[in-house]
């Protein structure tokens, strides 16, 4: 999924700053057009898998064998419902979904919002907070517990970080001088950096 960030990071960035001055410029604008595509088709592939194998079992919920020849119509796409599809609840079967779009808002807030430091990263915490009730939640997608202590120690690790940008980002509203303040988040920050992902 880190790879799905840097597609839309490229998208944005590239239409912000697109010229058609020279043949280079027009064949990476062409480039990035194709990845943006991309990166919209990826999410909504996933999602029309996981409608077809629900559709599968809800029309035919006593026959295993349509499920399974539903599910082998997609094995080479099984990335996207593997894990996901046997759950109870849509909001669980969708987590890969969830996921991209949590990624690809963070990746959007950070190429177009940059001007508004504020709510730039006022956003990112909502993202952040939302991401961790959900994990946190009693129908949460994860549940096999290692992978699930994986998830939330990064969202985790994530939030703590944001939070500490948000402090950050208010003392410069504030032009406080207090550097002692913004060297211990600023520290914070760093070991987030080193010990997370």
């Amino acid at each position: 999924c880190g790879s799905y960030g840097d597609l839309v990071l490229y998208s944005a960035l590239e239409f912000q700053t697109a010229s058609f001055g020279d043949i280079g410029s027009i064949l990476s604008f062409i480039i990035c057009f194709l990845m943006a595509l991309l990166a919209i088709y990826i999410p909504i592939k996933a999602l029309y898998i996981l409608h077809d194998i629900r559709k599968a079992k809800a029309t035919q919920p006593t026959l295993a064998l349509e499920q399974k020849n539903t599910e082998k119509k997609w094995i080479n796409q099984r990335i996207f419902f593997e894990v996901y599809c046997n759950s109870e609840y849509v909001i669980q079967q969708i987590f890969l979904f969830i996921y991209l779009m949590r990624v690809a808002f963070f990746i959007i807030l950070i190429g177009y919002v940059f001007k508004s430091p504020l709510a730039e990263v006022l956003l990112i915490n909502l993202i952040s907070f939302v991401m961790m009730v959900y994990l946190l939640s009693k129908k949460s997608p994860i549940k096999d517990k290692l992978c699930f202590v994986q998830h939330l120690t990064i969202e985790s690790m994530l939030f703590i970080y944001n939070i500490c940008l948000l402090i950050l980002v208010c003392m410069d509203l504030a032009e406080s001088q207090a550097e002692g303040t913004r060297a211990f988040f600023g520290g914070i920050m760093v070991v987030i950096l080193i010990v997370g992902p």
